[in-house]
């Protein structure tokens, strides 16, 4: 019931600012979209439902393939750090540091950008979120 649809809704919403951390162009622009008080009103022609649900396929898709190229580093990286414990702890919380600084900036300046947003920046992200979306059915 309720509680499985704002379950559905936290997982399409952090799937969004990760994408955005992770630098994927779509989920910045789908995220500008969802976070204007201007989108509430020009949404009404298409539901946020579905519009979120084909976005997300190719923005997991994205992280997916980021995700995959930090892991083989985070493995090769874990291995070195084995054999000296203390230098492996600094390498992977100053990477942690400097890759969730960076990450972070990301969504605050997608966020902060959404203040000033205009309807022509809405067409223009909503075209590019339209662009390359992919459309399953999500059960």
């Amino acid at each position: 019931g309720n509680a499985n649809q704002l379950d559905e809704d936290i997982k399409r919403e952090l799937t969004l600012y990760l994408g955005v951390m992770f630098g994927i162009e779509k989920s910045a622009a789908a995220l500008r979209v969802f976070t204007t008080n201007m989108s509430k009103q020009v949404l009404t022609r298409t539901s946020r439902r579905a519009l979120s649900k084909t976005a997300l396929y190719s923005i997991t898709k994205k992280m997916g393939e980021i995700i995959g190229v930090k892991v083989t580093k985070a493995g090769f990286a874990k291995g070195v750090s084995k054999a000296v414990p203390i230098v492996g702890g600094v390498i992977s919380g100053g990477t942690s540091y400097v890759s969730m600084n960076h990450m972070g900036h990301r969504l605050s300046e997608v966020l902060r950008e959404s203040i000033f947003y205009t309807e022509a920046d809405y067409n223009k992200d909503y075209k590019n979120i339209c662009n390359e979306v992919v459309d399953v059915e999500f059960n």
